[in-house]
């Protein structure tokens, strides 16, 4: 058998058997978007709704029951584990709930900022963390062809090999014979590490997106504070107390010894910037500042979805890059070239 020959069926093998994963991944995932509720029914400890338990707590507590009764009762009764809470009165929320978990910890947070009922403030988010919700499951959808492409090429040299064997070349004896395959091996395993490493940094922080408060939790959050009597300057500090973004405070600190309006836009990012525009006709004109953020909310929402579509199309652009320039050469590398170099160069 030539050369050529051999490579072309090793190639042969490894997209057939690259095409038979990636369309049974695909499916996999399909299937589970469209049985969510089901799935939901069948395993409720791990599938649990975060906006179902926030009304299950919300309700505990205008029944009468103690911040730390509620949250423990409704954990439990999800079947989920109860962790304890902190002296802020912010539970140590489980791991299936992690992708609403910075919501629901701000939330908790704000009570503690601003002194607000806690059902107040988690009533106001509930309809926002089922949009979360969903929004995280949109996003992992539409990763995951990036994600199995990556993983496919990930295991390329692997299946390269075992093409190598069924065309009746003993791949794994050349590496260790000193000629060329060695070679290929060294240069192989170094490109293959580089993008593997690459290829999981990137999908790491394409999934750390997820993981932020969302931009529409942080403006109902500010629209809770502002309508429970506080000011807007207060309102921004504790905002950014219970989010972690010191952006706000600085706002606060700003509007407290009074700075022109104009101020605020330099101290915060370009995601925060709409939410601190939507507040300069109620702090220059008097004017209520609800409308606008509940206006702003709603336009958030609609970009939400392509957002998400956006973000997986720039992870499959980037994921180019490792594939294209490492995993692709190590593939080559660790498998083709031992079997070109078995025929074409039997002393070496």
């Amino acid at each position: 058998m030539s050369a050529l020959a051999a490579a072309a069926w090793t190639l042969l093998f490894v997209l057939f058997a690259s095409s038979l994963v990636v369309r049974r991944r695909r499916e996999q995932r399909a299937f589970t978007a469209w049985m969510g509720a089901r799935e939901m029914e069948r395993k409720p400890a791990e599938q649990v709704s975060a906006a179902m338990l926030l009304a299950d707590v919300v309700a505990r507590l205008r029944s009468g029951a103690g911040v730390e009764a509620a949250w423990r009762g409704a954990i439990l009764d999800a079947g989920l584990p109860w962790g304890g809470m902190d002296s802020r009165g912010v539970p140590q929320l489980p791991k299936q709930l992690c992708g609403s978990a910075p919501s629901v910890e701000a939330a908790c947070r704000l009570t503690h900022q601003i002194g607000a009922p806690l059902a107040q403030i988690l009533e106001s988010i509930l309809e926002t963390i089922d949009e979360v919700d969903a929004a995280n499951r949109d996003r992992e959808v539409a990763r995951a062809g990036p994600e199995t492409t990556a993983k496919l090429l990930t295991a390329l040299p692997l299946l390269g090999v075992v093409a190598g064997f069924a065309v009746g070349v003993d791949v794994v004896r050349l590496w260790f014979a000193g000629g060329v395959a060695t070679v290929g091996l060294v240069v192989g395993a170094m490109f293959w590490v580089a993008g593997v490493v690459w290829a999981k940094r990137l999908i790491a922080a394409a999934s750390r997106e997820g993981e932020r408060i969302d931009p529409v939790v942080l403006v109902d959050l500010l629209v809770a504070s502002l309508s429970s009597g506080a000011s807007i300057p207060h309102s921004l500090d504790a905002l950014g107390v219970a989010c972690g973004e010191s952006q706000f405070e600085r706002c606060a600190a700003l509007l407290r010894i009074g700075a022109p309006f104009d101020a605020l836009q330099e101290q915060v990012s370009e995601d925060a910037l709409p939410i601190v525009a939507a507040l300069r006709p109620a702090w220059t004109l008097g004017a209520s500042p609800i409308p606008m953020l509940r206006l702003l909310g709603g336009r958030i929402r609609a970009t939400r979805a392509a957002k998400a579509r956006g973000e997986a199309q720039r992870l499959a652009v980037r994921l180019v890059l490792p594939l294209g320039l490492c995993l692709l050469p190590a593939f080559v590398a660790i498998s083709v070239v031992p079997i070109v170099a078995s025929i074409t160069l039997p002393g070496f």
